[in-house]
C-alpha cells in the first residue's frame, strides 16, 4: 500500500511538473479571445483574425502523381462554419459544421475534357451537426488552444495555435497554426500533415510576445481542461521538420530525479518494514517442504547414477525393497532398522 501510494504521488507530481511546463490557454474564438496570456507573456493577434482572416479563405499546394496531378486545398472559416456551395453536390463538400476542410482533387492533364475528381474530403475542425458524426467514438470535442511550442535551436518558442473536433475514418483530426516571431507579417503556408494533425506555419510580427510586467487580468485556464496531445510526424515524413526540443529543462529533470528518489525509499521501506501481506507469505514460503516420496525418489535416481566400489558399499546396500522412511508414520506404527529392535518398556 505505502509502494502504491509513493509511486501515484511521484506520477502526480511529474503530470503537474509538465503542465507547468507547458501552460496553455482555452479560447472560445479566435475573434474574441485574440488577446491573452501565456505565462509571463503577452499576445495581440487581434490583427491577424479580423476582416478578412474571419471570412473563408483557403491554401493549397500542388503535387504531380503521374500520371495525374493532385492539389490539396485546405478551406477556412475561423468565426463560424464553412457555407455550403449551391453549385457542389453534397459529396464533393466537407460535412455540415466544418470549420475546417481539407479537399483532395486530382486530374489527369492528358485529358482535358475530364472533370477533376474529389478523391477525399477530411473535415479537420468541425462541431458536427449530425448526430452520428458528433457521437462518433475517440472523437475529440471541438475547442481553440493557445500554448508554447517546442524550440529549435536559438529560436524562441513558438506559439501553437490548435483547433480540434474534426473526424476521419476513424481519427480524430485537428489543426495547428505553429506562429513564429518574425519581422514582417507573411502567410501562412502548409507546414505537415501526420497522424490527424495538419499544421501551418505562419510568421508574423504578432507572434512576438511582450513580457506581462503586471499580473494577468486574464482568469488563468481550469485544470479539468487540457490541450489535445500534438503528435509530431517522423522526420524522413516531413515537408517541414517539426520543432523539437533540443534538451529537457532544469524542471523536468528535477522532478524525475526526486520521482526516482521517492520510488527508492518506497521500495526500502517496504524491504525492511513489510506490510503483513508480505510477512505471511514469506512464512507460507518457508513452511513448504519437499515431500519424502519425492525425496526418495531422488535418492534412488543418484544411486542409479554412482558406481559402487567393492570396498565402498554399504551394508544392507541390496537389501530389496528396504526404504528408510526419514519421518515415523503412525499409521503404520514404527519397524525395525539396523541390527536394534525396539522393545516394550
Amino acid at each position: 500500500m505505502i509502494l502504491f501510494v509513493t509511486f501515484t504521488a511521484s506520477v502526480l507530481i511529474a503530470a503537474a511538473a509538465a503542465a507547468a511546463d507547458h501552460p496553455h490557454k482555452h479560447l472560445k474564438t479566435l475573434a474574441d479571445d485574440c488577446r491573452f496570456a501565456l505565462a509571463d507573456r503577452k499576445f495581440d493577434l487581434c490583427p491577424l483574425f479580423t476582416g478578412q482572416r474571419l471570412a473563408q479563405w483557403s491554401v493549397h499546394y500542388t503535387q504531380q502523381t503521374p500520371p495525374s496531378v493532385t492539389t490539396t486545398l485546405y478551406q477556412f472559416s475561423l468565426a463560424g462554419p464553412l457555407k455550403r456551395n449551391a453549385s457542389l453536390p453534397d459529396d464533393e463538400q466537407c460535412a455540415e459544421g466544418t470549420w475546417v476542410c481539407m479537399k483532395t482533387i486530382n486530374r489527369r492533364p492528358q485529358r482535358s475534357q475530364e472533370p477533376p475528381r474529389v478523391t477525399q474530403l477530411i473535415p479537420v475542425v468541425a462541431q458536427f451537426e449530425d448526430a452520428s458524426l458528433a457521437s462518433a467514438a475517440g472523437r475529440e470535442d471541438f475547442g481553440i488552444y493557445a500554448q508554447f511550442g517546442y524550440v529549435r535551436g536559438d529560436q524562441s518558442a513558438p506559439l501553437w495555435l490548435s483547433m480540434s473536433g474534426g473526424y476521419y475514418v476513424d481519427k480524430p483530426q485537428r489543426l495547428l497554426f505553429n506562429l513564429m516571431c518574425a519581422p514582417d507579417n507573411q502567410e501562412p503556408t502548409y507546414g505537415w500533415s501526420w497522424n490527424g494533425t495538419h499544421t501551418f506555419d505562419w510568421k508574423t510580427r504578432h507572434a512576438c510576445a511582450n513580457v506581462r510586467a503586471t499580473p494577468s487580468p486574464y482568469p488563468p485556464t481550469p485544470p479539468d481542461d487540457p490541450a489535445p496531445v500534438i503528435d509530431a510526424p517522423p522526420a524522413d515524413e516531413l515537408i517541414t521538420p517539426p520543432p523539437v526540443s533540443p534538451r529537457m529543462t532544469a524542471r523536468a529533470v528535477t522532478t524525475i530525479l526526486f520521482c526516482t528518489i521517492a520510488a527508492l525509499f518506497g521500495v526500502a521501506y517496504v524491504t525492511l518494514h513489510p506490510p503483513e501481506f508480505v510477512r505471511s507469505f514469506r512464512i507460507r514460503r518457508l513452511r513448504t517442504r519437499v515431500s519424502a516420496d519425492k525425496l526418495l525418489r531422488w535418492a534412488d535416481e543418484d544411486l542409479a547414477l554412482m558406481e559402487v566400489g567393492e570396498e565402498d558399499e554399504m551394508v544392507n546396500a541390496h537389501v530389496d525393497n528396504e526404504q528408510i522412511p526419514l519421518k515415523p508414520s503412525p499409521k503404520l506404527g514404527f519397524a525395525n532398522y539396523g541390527s536394534a529392535k525396539r522393545s516394550g518398556l
